[in-house]
């Protein structure tokens, strides 16, 4: 036997000889206790107290004993049905069909679970009456009889209840409808499942769940193979086992599901090598959960390892283990599965003796469960056979000591009648003489309890000013933190507008090849300033969950050439050819957020021009699934640039990580553009990946559901060759971005005023008609909203398009400027195309 194996083995029996004293101890322990409760049940001495005590320990009785537990279950049935605790009815037939179940006795498995379902639904305890149909559902499905246990599960979804741990319980049945969908190769279906389930155990933050859900995510794209989203997900389901405490059991259960995936990817990859050490590992963490169910699984995964390198010798030396462990434990179907695979491993072989052994050893097994089953069967009707004689004689029992009853009570009936009579008149005078106590009292006490009733009123309006208190500080914080970004924003745009209007003016003069060059790099390194705020903006408000998409309809076609058109100037100076491709099937109008895609696209794009030197960059765009009104589009990223290393791909989507310090130190950069776009794409309802191979490049792909779009009216194919019989206002405070905006605005022959705040324009627009208003925003004086809703209620220019310039990027303040009266709203920094488009848009 190999070393690793004899010293895992040792351990094991050390393990098992330390616990043989307590394990010895805990059974007649339990012996005990059962001895008890059945000796009350004799006696008739049991009641709703042995019930509830049942309930509490119901799991390690029916594992030691679960003949006797189901004894026990009948006969405190029994009680409860006669006290009428609706609840305890229920939750004994639930554990009952978990007994029946774990026996595979499955028709009196579903029988007991939806008695407990119609008791649970009386008392609208909906969330057991959830897990009893859910359980109803995972026995169809151990049948593979997908299609009824997908009725139950969606009897779940139905059911109306947003209590949590209804939320909770249905988690669980979108899981198992996605276990289904996935057996039937349906993984789109699958994934949104997975999906809806992952959502919800967000919203209530729970580390576990959540784990769980990202392996139940790892496993799918394993069967996909997706690796990279497989590592992703195990590395992220990892990060939330971390954040449960290390004594809690399902900390070691979780960690050994991770290893056990890791096993899973690695063997579907044909890496078997790297799947044996993470076996390896699982079994470790099997033996330190002390979980004779872990240690199975793995040691049989082991084997299946072992066999795919033909190391048949070790993979014999697995399988014994595991069966002999599962045989030890009482584990049937592991001792099933060992066997079918121990056969497999011997054919192998070319060991027909051992074949003929095993397989005779596993048709004795079989006749031997299916024995046990039917006796199970048998014992459960004897008793319910006892358990009727037994109430027969009771009830025979309580008829004689009725008619005893009956005859004590007619002697004793005039005693009774003359010590009532006694009893009336003392107690008449106890009465008379209480309430004259009483009414002393109530006086005192009356003023003592106006003092308590005055001073705890000083106390709630001391504590609840507190509270005001506090709740206004919390307020103002927030409100200091939007304004500081607001400012920052404000600060840093408007004179980035300034440079790149200016930049973009001085390209359209006739300059020389040098002065040309040197303009291209003053207005790239302005886009380059431009993006980094943009990215610390939206990473501060996506992580505080402030970040709101504004769908809009939208040509792909174009936004796919502006983004193009924006990398194509990187693209040549690297000596990179950058290119795009849209299927024709994409319809030409989408809706959605198309500033959001654009942002994740100029991400993904301008990462794969800045590393890839004399190469190719190529972006695909293709329909992925079509639904209804509704279609998903895929978008692949591919360069042939210098690509990333397989270790740190399961970090690359973490906030401010970057490959390595020497990839920062030559191309830059903050690690935050593929954060941000991850959390983008998972905003709008989609996924990404990558996939990448050192010294050739990357690609990255994500796909996103877009409602199908229509063409925009308000959409304008050209600029108009004259406006030179337009006056417009541009109301701004920054006589550089004043330059800039008249400037841009000359070949459009439009006629200009300015005024430099907003109180100077309400007088303005009081006195003249202007066919259109730019509004700054942020102005001394009088800000551009409280301008706008003055000019908007007298004055000539009620009903005039105001468009709003802003440096402001946060969200909320659209929906100000479209509250205050503003028709649309440009960002600086603006470009002149969009300038001279949008206020044709409103003047055409």
């Amino acid at each position: 036997m190999p070393q690793r194996l004899l010293i895992r083995f040792l351990f094991a029996a050390l393990t098992l000889s330390v616990s043989v004293q307590g394990q010895t101890a805990a059974h007649s322990g339990q012996e005990r206790i059962i001895d008890s409760l059945q000796a009350r049940i004799r006696t008739g001495l049991a009641d709703t107290s042995d019930v509830k005590y049942y309930i509490r320990n119901i799991y390690s009785l029916a594992s030691f004993d679960p003949l006797s537990s189901i004894q026990l279950n009948r006969a405190y049935s029994e009680i409860a049905l006669r006290e009428k605790d609706t609840i305890a009815s229920a939750d004994l037939k639930s554990h009952l069909g978990n007994i029946f179940r774990g026996a595979g006795l499955y028709e009196q498995a579903i029988e007991n679970y939806m008695v407990a379902s119609e008791y649970y639904e009386q008392v609208e305890n909906y969330a057991s009456l959830s897990y009893a149909l859910i359980n109803v559902g995972n026995i169809f499905y151990d049948l593979k009889q997908f299609g009824n246990a997908a009725h139950y599960y969606q009897n779940v979804l139905d059911i109306e209840d947003n209590e949590l741990a209804m939320q909770k319980a249905k988690t669980v049945a979108l899981n198992n409808l996605g276990l289904i969908a996935q057996e039937h190769g349906n993984y789109e279906l699958a994934r949104t499942y997975f999906l809806k389930s992952f959502s919800i155990r967000k919203s209530y933050h729970s580390p576990d769940n959540i784990s769980h859900s990202h392996l139940h995510l790892a496993e799918l794209f394993t069967k996909m193979e997706l690796y990279d989203s497989v590592s992703s997900h195990l590395s992220r389901s990892l990060n939330q086992v971390k954040k449960i405490p290390r004594e809690y059991p399902v900390y070691g259960e979780r960690l050994w599901q991770i290893l056990q995936a890791h096993v899973d990817q690695e063997y579907a990859r044909g890496n078997y090598e790297l799947a044996h050490i993470y076996a390896d590992s699982a079994l470790a963490q099997a033996l330190l959960n002390e979980s004779t169910y872990h240690e199975v699984r793995s040691l049989l995964q082991q084997a299946r390892v072992c066999y795919e390198v033909n190391n048949l010798s070790e993979a014999a030396d697995e399988v014994q283990a595991a069966y002999n462990l599962a045989v030890s434990s009482n584990l049937n179907s592991f001792k099933i599965e060992a066997l079918e695979f121990w056969i497999k491993l011997a054919k192998k072989s070319n060991s027909l003796k051992e074949v003929i052994r095993l397989q005779s050893g596993l048709i004795d097994l079989q006749k031997q469960l299916q024995s046990e089953r039917k006796g199970l069967d048998v014992a459960t009707r004897i008793y319910q056979a006892e358990i009727s004689r037994i109430k027969e004689e009771s009830r025979q029992e309580q008829n004689k000591r009725q008619l005893s009853e009956e005859k004590l009570e007619t002697k004793s009936k005039v005693n009774q009648l003359l010590v009532i009579l006694l009893v009336t008149v003392v107690i008449f005078s106890i009465v008379v003489l209480v309430m004259i106590i009483q009414i002393t009292r109530k006086r005192k006490k009356s003023a003592e309890d106006h003092k308590t009733i005055l001073a705890q009123k000083s106390e709630i309006e001391q504590t609840n000013e507190r509270l005001q208190r506090t709740n206004k500080l919390l307020e103002e914080s927030l409100r200091e933190n939007s304004t500081f970004m607001s400012k920052m924003s404000h600060e840093i745009r408007t004179p980035m507008n300034a440079i790149g209007g200016l930049t973009e003016l001085l390209l359209g003069d006739n300059l020389s090849p040098d002065q040309e060059q040197l303009v291209r790099n003053i207005n790239h390194s302005s886009q380059r300033l431009t993006a980094l705020v943009d990215d610390i903006l939206d990473y501060s408000r996506l992580e505080g969950g402030r970040v709101r998409l504004q769908p809009r309809n939208f040509k792909l076609g174009d936004l796919i050439s502006d983004i193009i058109a924006l990398n194509k100037s990187k693209a040549e100076s690297n000596g990179t050819l950058i290119h795009s491709r849209i299927d024709t099937s994409i319809p030409t109008y989408l809706y959605g957020d198309a500033d959001r895609l654009g942002q994740i696209l100029n991400n993904l794009l301008s990462n794969a021009v800045k590393f890839t030197e004399a190469g190719h960059v190529h972006l695909r765009v293709f329909e992925d699934e079509e639904m209804l009104s509704r279609v998903r589009i895929g978008f692949e990223v591919e360069d042939t640039g210098i690509g990333i290393e397989e270790g740190n791909l399961a970090s690359i989507f973490d906030e401010f990580k970057q490959a390595n310090s020497e990839i920062h130190s030559r191309y830059g950069g903050t690690g935050l553009g593929l954060a941000i776009s991850q959390q983008l794409v998972e905003l709008m309802g989609g996924t990404i990946s990558v996939r990448s191979t050192i010294g050739k490049g990357s690609i990255f792909y994500f796909s996103i559901p877009f409602e199908i779009g229509k063409e925009d009216e308000h959409a304008t194919a050209s600029t108009p060759a004259n406006l030179s019989d337009k006056t417009i206002l541009l109301v701004e405070d920054d006589k550089m971005n004043q330059f800039v905006a008249q400037k841009m605005l000359d070949t459009t022959g439009v006629a200009i005023q300015i005024a430099t705040n907003g109180l100077e324009a309400t007088e303005m627009a009081l006195a003249q008609k202007f066919d259109l208003i730019l509004m700054d925003i942020q102005m001394p004086v009088m800000n551009g909203f409280e301008a706008t809703q003055r000019i908007r209620n007298e004055g000539k220019n009620t009903s005039t398009p105001i468009i709003a310039l802003t440096a402001d990027v946060q969200g909320e303040t659209k929906t100000k400027a479209l509250e205050a009266g503003m028709n649309d709203l440009l960002t600086k920094p603006f470009h002149k195309l969009t300038l001279i488009e949008t206020i044709t848009s409103y003047l055409s």
